[in-house]
């Protein structure tokens, strides 16, 4: 490949990873298309960081909510397998609510390894968009060792 080449394909890569969804503009409140990075995490990016934490243990849109503000959690997590071809494991489990009832909340976390190098990478990539530091390798590693093979 011809040097032309490269930087034409490296163009071409860095304006595919700039097109981000429509952000708002600070001056003036309102939509823009441009191809400003957000300034700040979306709740997809969010949700990758703290289900990583989490583990194996999981969360409920509650636990969302309760985290980190996200009230339509089970829309981030479709997001996440309809967008970024991630597959969270899910469950109902049984819970009893501050009231003394009975609950059933869907429960959704990482299943193995190789799922949570993919949600690395998309985290990442996403920090990366918005030019935010990236999980670092030793992070990685500690957060992977939260996993089944």
């Amino acid at each position: 490949m011809t040097d032309n080449k490269k930087v034409a394909s490296t163009k071409a890569e860095t304006t595919q990873l700039n097109r981000v969804s429509p952000t708002l503009d600070a001056n003036t409140s309102t939509a823009s298309t441009t191809n400003k990075p957000p300034l700040m995490a979306e709740y997809v990016e969010i949700a990758c960081d703290h289900l990583l934490q989490l583990g194996t243990q999981g969360i409920s849109k509650t636990g969302a909510h309760a985290l980190f503000s996200d009230g339509a959690f089970n829309t981030t997590v479709s997001k996440l397998k309809k967008k970024y071809n991630i597959n969270l494991s899910r469950e109902l489990r049984t819970k009893t609510s501050k009231l003394g009832k009975k609950v059933h909340p869907m429960f959704y976390w990482i299943k193995d390894k190789n799922m949570a190098r993919e949600v690395v990478l998309l985290s990442n990539r996403l920090k990366l968009l918005r030019n935010a530091e990236p999980i670092s390798a030793k992070l990685e590693s500690i957060l992977l060792n939260n996993f089944p093979e």
